[in-house]
């Protein structure tokens, strides 16, 4: 019997390819690596480790009919991800990700966030999660509505300029939790404002990670500081965030206090470091799956 989501995962999802670290060849050559590693990322990020923790989840994306389209719809049946395409466009959602060793990661991405802007009727139960300001500000309406109805509304940060200018000029409370990285809240409010202070303007509650700092909140009426989990080896920091997000809000579904849900967030981060992408196995989180 179908269980009734307890999150619903809603935004863009992301074919990704991961560039390997080698150099660009000269016009008119090829170049052969021994491997190109691709995925899918985005919102099935968040999905995918919070269903591994047990959650029930549903992902709502929008998806068309092109070749990428068909490999993610592939990736989450394999995954048994319960997705809930609506109508978009044709490979509305592809990644390039650069690696090097030793630096950041870097990407080229085509997002066409417009496709979140029809006539989508959230759930008004349980949380709701968009994985990124652009998503949000697209979804607006449709996050009122369900907020409206009893539905607790989460959103991450994502690294849009624009979306986080806009987000540190904002005064109204529009979403019951808001999770940033310190870079993004830092360019959210400057430097001359507290972000925890500031951005309880726009929602109920705050969490700030510092990567390997840990992170803070103001979390249940109360603020929060927490360690990071130790992450052991990295193999590729894309989709930590995701993680993070997915572990806090399955520990704040399931009843758990702010700071057993911080800790949640900061184990499921540091299990998916250990990996390449932000997609999960289900058997890597088998001791964090929650009853």
């Amino acid at each position: 019997m179908r269980r009734e989501p307890e999150l619903t995962v809603v935004g863009l999802v992301y074919f990704e390819v991961f560039l390997p670290p080698a150099e660009r060849p000269p016009p008119g050559r090829e170049l052969f690596v021994d491997r190109i590693d691709v995925g899918i990322g985005g919102a099935a990020n968040t999905a995918s480790v919070a269903a591994a923790l047990g959650l029930a989840v549903d992902l709502v994306f929008p998806a068309g009919e092109g070749l990428t389209d068909a490999a993610v719809r592939a990736a989450l049946e394999r995954a048994g991800v319960r997705a809930q395409p609506v109508a978009g466009p044709d490979d509305g959602a592809i990644t390039l990700v650069y690696t090097r060793p030793g630096a950041d990661r870097a990407f080229v991405s085509c997002a066409r966030y417009e496709a979140l802007q029809c006539d989508l009727h959230l759930p008004t139960v349980g949380w709701i999660h968009v994985p990124g300001l652009a998503e949000a500000e697209a979804l607006g309406p449709a996050l009122a509505e369900a907020r409206a109805g009893g539905a607790k509304v989460s959103v991450s940060g994502g690294w849009t300029p624009d979306a986080l200018t806009r987000l540190g000029q904002a005064d109204m409370e529009r979403w019951d939790l808001l999770i940033l990285n310190e870079d993004e809240a830092r360019f959210a409010v400057g430097p001359e404002r507290d972000p925890l202070e500031h951005l309880t303007r726009v929602a109920r509650s705050v969490v700030i990670t510092r990567g390997r700092s840990g992170a803070e909140a103001w979390l249940g009426g109360h603020a929060w500081s927490v360690g990071a989990e130790p992450s052991g080896r990295v193999e590729d920091t894309t989709g930590a965030g995701d993680a993070f997000s997915a572990g806090l809000l399955a520990g704040l579904a399931r009843g758990l206090g702010p700071e057993a849900a911080l800790r949640l967030g900061h184990r499921a981060a540091a299990r998916q470091l250990a990996v390449r992408g932000g997609f999960a196995d289900p058997a890597r989180y088998g001791d964090l799956r929650l009853s």
